[in-house]
């Protein structure tokens, strides 16, 4: 299995560094090396804030996103800051109105709150992410979750769960990994 780079991104708050930890454990639990790092602006609450998740079966010398095998922006800021990625980009189309080549438009949010949780468009947009990439196993992400408690669990494994179904459902030939 490839080296994965990716990037999510979006506002302080959103639980964008939560994914990403998240993601880093599905791969931990798959039996990979994983790092996971951060970067958000003065603001935590509101700002700009990324996870960058890099795994790979062998050792991670380094442990920044160089070359993003795609992206994630759930807010307008952080699509602003990806306009020019040649990565793959998954955005949430019910709150950034415009794609670019190679962007892949999810109504995120609409997928979080039928899972019961608005907030949870950060699960629903990792989900897409794992259909796209293959970079780990749907079950793997989702048992990663259970780290979440009572409802909040359930609407992340939903959102999780209906993102990862809305991206394979734009790829009728099934499954899309290798971008």
């Amino acid at each position: 299995m490839k080296q994965y780079q990716i990037i999510i991104a979006g506002s302080g708050g959103q639980g964008i560094i939560v994914m990403g930890q998240m993601l880093a454990r599905a791969a931990l639990l798959e039996g990979r090396n994983a790092a996971q790092t951060q970067s958000y602006g003065i603001a935590q609450r509101g700002g700009f804030c990324a996870a960058e998740v890099i795994t790979d079966e062998d050792e991670i010398l380094f442990q920044q996103v160089e070359r993003p095998d795609t992206v994630v922006v759930l807010g307008r800021e952080a699509a602003e800051r990806f306009a020019c990625t040649p990565a793959p980009v998954i955005y949430d189309s019910d709150i950034i109105p415009f794609a670019g080549g190679g962007w892949i438009g999810l109504p995120l949010s609409t997928l979080a709150t039928r899972a019961g949780n608005a907030r949870a468009s950060n699960a629903a947009g990792t989900g897409a992410l794992v259909a796209l990439t293959g970079m780990v196993r749907l079950e793997s992400f989702l048992q990663a979750l259970d780290g979440f408690k009572g409802a909040v669990r359930e609407a992340n494994i939903k959102a999780a769960q209906a993102g990862y179904a809305a991206l394979m459902d734009l790829f009728h030939e099934g499954a899309p990994h290798g971008h």
